[in-house]
């Protein structure tokens, strides 16, 4: 079982799709209200990849040539030029990650794991020595997977639809 990544392409939108809707529901199921006003839609996702370039990079995840996750990495981020409350410890070029979702078809596989482990590949390719995230402050699922993957907890900000999120961030 290898799971392998590769950029997005345009043809792979119906999946992202369905897992876009599958996280959604599953945040909803959690008592998370994040993403329940449609504030990640299929047309962002179909933006970030007619968008790819070095500044925005979608990634999906598959296994057996199936897409089982997906994940945007961006060189900047606004809502990070200005932390709510906390502050950064790490000064420099960062990816931020966006977008994470997992397929309910892959859950308990570990998923999350091999995608964080990939990004940071990715970004020691890149030269990219920090990582940063931000989640809704309910979502204790992505909190546990940020905090076990060494992400230290930097503060708070505020996002386009006016949500507060926590944001971490990682020295690789």
């Amino acid at each position: 079982m290898s799971i392998t990544y590769r950029l997005a392409k345009l043809s792979d939108l119906p999946t992202l799709d369905n897992i876009l809707h599958q996280a959604v529901i599953a945040l909803k199921q959690q008592g998370v209200n994040q993403w329940q006003n449609h504030s990640v839609t299929k047309q962002d996702l179909e933006l970030a990849i007619e968008r790819q370039s070095i500044v925005s990079q979608p990634y999906v995840w598959e296994l057996n040539n199936q897409i089982i996750g997906f994940a945007l990495l961006q060189s900047t981020d606004p809502y990070y030029r200005q932390l709510k409350s906390g502050k950064f410890s790490f000064h420099g070029d960062y990816f931020a990650i966006h977008r994470v979702m997992v397929s309910d078809k892959a859950i308990g596989k570990r998923v999350t794991k091999q995608m964080f482990s990939d990004i940071q590949q990715i970004a020691h390719s890149q030269d990219i020595q920090i990582l940063r995230i931000d989640t809704h402050p309910d979502n204790s699922k992505m909190q546990h997977i940020i905090v076990r993957e060494n992400f230290k907890y930097c503060g708070t900000t505020i996002v386009g639809d006016g949500g507060l999120r926590l944001v971490y961030e990682k020295n690789i």
